[in-house]
């Protein structure tokens, strides 16, 4: 089962690093969790996957920014996306991962900073505040 790191993130631009300490190759998928759902009730379908819909962000081309085809064992990746105030789940979506307990929440909160930061233009150092999955 996948460890989230911090489980509280301040919303906005927030980096997504996860980090393969297991034995096998993971998807990690950053997708938004309703308020009423518990993390893991999402209905796994066809080819043993979960629904991408409104997926935030994938973090799976190893040692590299983005989506690809997985982290490798002992390898890391990362993606940015903007997060609003609200629920998330990370999910492992190769075939059986989801279902075998590949996932985890967070929550991003609304924050007088969050607030200022979105009332300027964005600047480089935005990216720097970060969330880490580690799996394995």
């Amino acid at each position: 089962m996948p460890h989230v790191t911090p489980q509280s993130v301040s919303a906005g631009t927030v980096s997504f690093v996860a980090l393969n300490h297991g034995t096998v190759t993971h998807e990690p998928i950053v997708l938004p969790l309703a308020s009423s759902a518990a993390p893991g009730s999402r209905t796994v379908g066809a080819g043993n996957r979960v629904s991408e819909d409104g997926s935030l962000g994938e973090a799976s081309n190893d040692r590299a920014a983005s989506a690809g085809e997985g982290i490798a064992p002992g390898h890391a990746t990362w993606a940015t996306m903007v997060l609003k105030p609200g629920r998330y789940e990370v999910v492992c979506n190769l075939p059986g991962h989801y279902a075998a307990g590949m996932y985890a929440s967070w929550t991003s909160h609304d924050s007088p900073a969050t607030r200022a930061l979105a009332e300027r233009a964005p600047s480089p150092g935005d990216a720097e505040r970060g969330l880490a999955a580690t799996a394995g």
